[in-house]
């Protein structure tokens, strides 16, 4: 097995994972085990490929996914992709050029079995931060600085540094629909004990969605290697998960200066929901609704926040009773949770739209209901809504989300409100940090 440590030096230079071999195809044993080159493909769009020039013929007949074996005796099932012209059958050609996607990214390519010392990772399109923890290098006798937060639960350390700016062209990564490794990191146990590939695999699904929410847009890992129990460096998975390209932007909460020390404060309550039984379902599906919301049109972006804060207000304060508008509802258990509810300034379409037409005293939680059900109902309550009152809308709830998350992860530190306008410094403690803090506003 070939395991490279380096990484592309351009956005979207396809990602070596690994050389290794294949042994039976649908438990179909091959007499000469079929040698494969695994890459990560990050445009035009990402894939996972599973390159060979000695693919069995028969493998054409197969249809839908099968399974593959590969040389350490793992499983994992595959599709299979040729381009014609590479393609020349003949009673005499046993083998054609070729390669497999894996049925699901990413897929997990160790056996189950296998204990872990320590799991290494590389984030796709992770914004840039600082913070205490940083590291200077030395560069053509130029020192530059690299992000590190320092992260832990219980026994585990993790840790994600920024790249060296030597692997890092922002020129093009802003330019373009661009993906590019921006972060490396890792994580293990204090007192350096083993563990198990469902612990690894658990901690990295964890990771994907705690980076996402930090983003604020889909963040993907990949190069997911481990050193086993032996000291062995084993890749441990292939592929990632849906990464939203780097020109999405960067709207997301996590302040810039200390962004490093404000992932090492929340990552701990993230991570204590993350494993309760009671709350990762909620959290996990809050998170994707949250991320989709922003890359979805504002107005299917304003449908999947109000299903979000329904998801959370539900977990915080019960059913709704019979009866009882949804704004409504929804108004009472923010406001409980200690969130103000009042639309701010910044949403001025929003706050002229409900001055008008339903409530003076201008509800944030109330006038999103009120939206989402004039777009998914057929009997329209509005002759028109606007286009930038709706957007004032979803940003007010991707607010709220985003608030209501990190007051729940106990995070009393820096974060940047996205709903200031552009003359106003968006960076401020969050509003629970300060002893003045009035939630009824």
């Amino acid at each position: 097995m070939m395991i490279s440590d380096k990484l592309p030096s351009k956005p979207n230079d396809t990602i070596f994972l690994e050389e290794t071999s294949i042994t039976h195809i649908e438990n179909r044993y091959l007499a000469t085990p079929c040698s494969v080159r695994v890459t990560l493909h990050l445009s035009p769009r990402i894939m996972c490929r599973i390159d060979s020039d000695s693919l069995p013929i028969w493998l054409v007949n197969i249809n839908g996914p099968f399974s593959v074996t590969l040389k350490n005796g793992h499983k994992i099932k595959a599709f299979l992709h040729y381009n014609l012209n590479d393609f020349f059958y003949s009673a005499s050609r046993e083998t054609f050029k070729g390669f497999l996607v894996p049925y699901k990214s990413p897929c997990t390519v160790v056996q189950p079995d296998t204990q872990i010392q320590s799991v290494h990772f590389s984030a796709l399109n992770f914004p840039t931060f600082y913070g205490q923890n940083d590291q200077l290098v030395d560069l053509g006798g130029t020192s530059h600085r690299l992000g590190v937060a320092k992260m832990t639960y219980d026994d585990w350390r993790i840790e994600i540094t920024k790249v060296s700016p030597s692997l890092e062209d922002r020129k093009p990564l802003n330019r373009d629909n661009n993906y590019s490794a921006t972060h490396s990191g890792f994580f293990k146990r204090f007192n350096s004990e083993t563990f198990c590939v469902e612990e690894a695999n658990n901690i990295l699904r964890g990771l994907r969605s705690f980076l996402s929410f930090a983003r604020g847009y889909a963040c993907g890992l990949t190069l997911v290697k481990a050193i086993d129990h032996a000291g062995k460096e084993i890749i441990l998975e292939w592929g990632t998960t849906y990464t939203e390209s780097w020109n999405q932007g960067s709207d997301t909460w996590l302040p810039t200066v200390d962004g490093g020390d404000s992932l090492s404060e929340v990552f701990p309550g993230f991570w204590s929901l993350h494993i309760d039984s009671d709350w990762k379902d909620t959290i996990s599906a809050v998170i994707d609704w949250y991320l989709n919301s922003k890359n979805s049109p504002f107005h299917v972006g304003i449908i999947l926040t109000q299903t979000a804060l329904e998801s959370l207000c539900y977990k915080i304060s019960g059913p709704k009773r019979r009866g009882k508008p949804m704004g409504e509802y929804l108004s009472e258990a923010i406001h409980k949770f200690g969130l103000c509810t009042a639309i701010p300034s910044s949403c001025r379409n929003l706050n002229e739209l409900f001055k008008k037409n339903f409530d003076p005293s201008g509800d944030g939680p109330r006038a999103i209901t009120e939206i989402r059900n004039d777009l998914v109902h057929s009997r329209k309550k509005y002759s028109h809504i606007s286009a930038e009152a709706q957007m004032d809308a979803l940003r007010l709830g991707q607010w709220y989300i985003a608030l209501f998350l990190l007051k729940k992860f106990n995070y009393k530190g820096r974060y940047r409100n996205l709903l200031r306008t552009a003359d106003e410094d968006p960076f401020e403690n969050v509003p629970w940090a300060g002893e003045d803090f009035d939630p009824r506003c």
